[in-house]
């Protein structure tokens, strides 16, 4: 493990738009994330495009290998649901709520400076592609366009 600086990536704001169908085809690995300290690094093809895009999101809890088919959708960092997407409110209890708004309150994804690195997979990670950030979600239900987000 290690680290890049957030410099090494090309960003481009709008290279993926909100709720844009994406599959990954990586994803860094990384240890717990709670204070925010640095970017998960995820590759994902855009599915409306076929646009190469790196992501880079502060967290990922819930994703599996058997994942590699399915398709997500993008969430942007500066979108409302970006920011609530810092805390999950649901399914917590009152006084977990109340601690996790101070830390939405003190989350500011700007102060992240570096990028987890896994050096055996650098003839992948390390690329030219624009780079986002956000996170990305199961489509739900279409209809009403429910995105669950991997947590």
């Amino acid at each position: 493990m290690g680290y890049w600086p957030l410099s090494k990536f090309k960003m481009r704001t709008g290279a993926l738009k909100d709720g844009e169908p994406i599959k990954l085809i990586y994803t860094s690995t990384g240890r717990n994330n709670n204070n925010f300290e640095f970017f998960i690094h995820v590759i994902a093809v855009s599915q409306l495009t076929g646009d190469t895009v790196n992501i880079l999101t502060p967290e990922i809890t819930d994703l599996t290998q058997n994942d590699g088919d399915e398709v997500f959708r993008f969430i942007s960092d500066t979108s409302s649901i970006g920011r609530a997407l810092l805390i999950n409110l649901d399914d917590l209890s009152p006084l977990e709520k109340e601690k996790d708004l101070e830390k939405l309150k003190k989350a500011d994804l700007s102060k992240i400076k570096l990028i987890i690195r896994d050096k055996n997979f650098d003839e992948i990670a390390d690329n030219q592609h624009p780079t986002v950030i956000g996170w990305f979600g199961r489509a739900v239900d279409s209809v009403n366009t429910t995105i669950n987000i991997t947590r």
